[in-house]
């Protein structure tokens, strides 16, 4: 059972680099499946202990009755806009560099009963008892009524944001007019960030819980977002402030199996317009390529294993391929010019999308890859040498991106079954589990 801990406030003199080496020493020897998946961790604390610091601050704007429309020294630009939504107010993020794409912030209004001082405790405990039905049902039917009124409101319950793009490329991201459509709908929709404001946000604390109810799901993205509302509430008045006393700030965290990353993703915070600043940036792009690098390596008796039989049995091309499980996890392999190839269908693309796995003499490169189309690498995910299952060295590695992490982690969940299904007796020579806590 994890226990608790506690990450202290960043003027204890943390050393980043130790707690961040610690992590990868603790767990090395040990498989993890999908280590891409670390990198939501500290993205999400960074997004609570951001929303954690200017809470205050950003209920005031949003309740402000004037409406938003600022611009910001980046050149992105926060105007409020209306969707029809009794309950919800909006703040569109629009990126300088495109007008189509951009976040779409949604605060969701604490639904407040105005109700008469002078009611006998009888009539109060009832009204009481009655009125948190009231309140789904005019949240549900997008209503207000004489007793529920959104002017009345002095609290936001919560923030979401969503991302929009011109040109999305992509089932789960949306052009502005569609996730516009969607909200004024209240569609349930995959958020970029979630926070969910506490009703104590008035009363001061010296320790925070840390909570994962609203795990960041696209870390990309919300990196590039955090520092556009860090920076769109640096200009009201109180944030240096909120910031600053922010820092002074412990957090109890539940799931030591991060702490280490937690730590150390403290003490890169920047606690400005900046925030989490280009240090915790580097942190995530360097834990991007151990994790790519383990990832892949943890695996290469699997990768090895199932091209030799994939080639064996002729499976060595899309059109005479394996597939294992009715057309999501096709594969196929081939020989070229010594070097053992791995092809892998990416399913959530265009058929002829996949992902490249070639290695020849401890050298290992995972690319994007035509599938249909043999020997066509179009571009390096990563480039490195593996011994065994050790990894050497990176020479070559991609930036993070939420999609490829995505495509990153399918092909290799495409592996693994593929390996299942054609070894079904075979041992699982995978290494055990890493240990809980520091």
């Amino acid at each position: 059972m994890a226990e608790e801990y506690l990450i202290q406030p960043d003027n204890t003199g943390i050393n980043v680099n130790a707690f961040f080496e610690h992590h990868y020493e603790r767990t090395a020897g040990h498989f993890q499946p999908n280590r891409i998946e670390d990198i939501k961790a500290p993205v999400t604390y960074a997004a609570q202990y951001l929303f954690d610091a200017i809470s205050p601050l950003l209920v005031t704007a949003v309740l402000q009755q004037d409406g938003i429309d600022i611009g910001l020294p980046s050149g992105w630009r926060a105007k409020s806009l209306d969707l029809g939504r009794v309950w919800t107010k909006f703040i569109d993020f629009v990126n300088p560099d495109d007008a189509d794409a951009g976040f779409i912030m949604a605060c969701d209004l604490r639904i407040e009963e105005v109700r008469d001082r002078d009611l006998p405790i009888e009539e109060l405990v009832k009204r009481i008892r009655v009125s948190q039905g009231e309140r789904e049902s005019l949240a549900k039917s997008n209503a207000s009524s004489d007793l529920f009124r959104p002017e009345n409101s002095s609290e936001i319950a919560q923030f979401r944001l969503y991302r929009y793009e011109s040109d999305p490329g992509d089932l789960e991201v949306l052009t502005r007019r569609e996730l516009q459509r969607c909200l004024l709908r209240d569609d349930d929709l995959e958020a970029v960030i979630r926070y969910r404001v506490p009703s104590r946000l008035a009363v001061p604390s010296d320790i925070v819980l840390l909570t994962s109810s609203d795990k960041v799901m696209e870390p990309g993205a919300a990196l590039s977002a955090l520092p556009v509302i860090a920076e769109f509430a640096s200009k009201f008045d109180g944030f240096a402030d909120l910031m600053q006393r922010h820092s002074e700030i412990g957090y109890v965290g539940m799931d030591s199996r991060y702490q280490s990353l937690l730590v150390a993703a403290r003490g890169t915070f920047s606690h400005t317009a900046s925030f989490p600043g280009s240090n915790f940036a580097a942190m995530i792009e360097e834990m991007w390529k151990r994790s790519v690098a383990i990832d892949v390596a943890s695996r290469m008796d699997y990768i090895t294993t199932l091209t030799d039989a994939l080639l064996e049995d002729g499976y060595t091309s899309a059109e005479n391929d394996y597939d294992c499980d009715d057309g999501d996890n096709r594969l196929y392999a081939r020989d070229d010019g010594g070097v053992p190839c791995l092809y892998v269908e990416n399913a959530e693309e265009a058929e002829d999308e996949g992902i490249l796995v070639s290695f020849r003499d401890g050298r290992v490169i995972v690319a994007n890859s035509d599938y249909a189309t043999p020997g066509l690498r179009k571009s390096t995910i990563i480039d490195m040498m593996v011994d065994e299952k050790r990894v050497e060295e990176v020479t070559d590695i991609c930036g993070y991106d939420d999609r490829l992490a995505v495509v990153i982690r399918q092909a290799l969940t495409n592996i693994d079954c593929a390996h299942a299904a054609l070894f079904p007796d075979a041992a699982d020579d995978l290494k055990p589990a890493a240990p809980e806590g520091p």
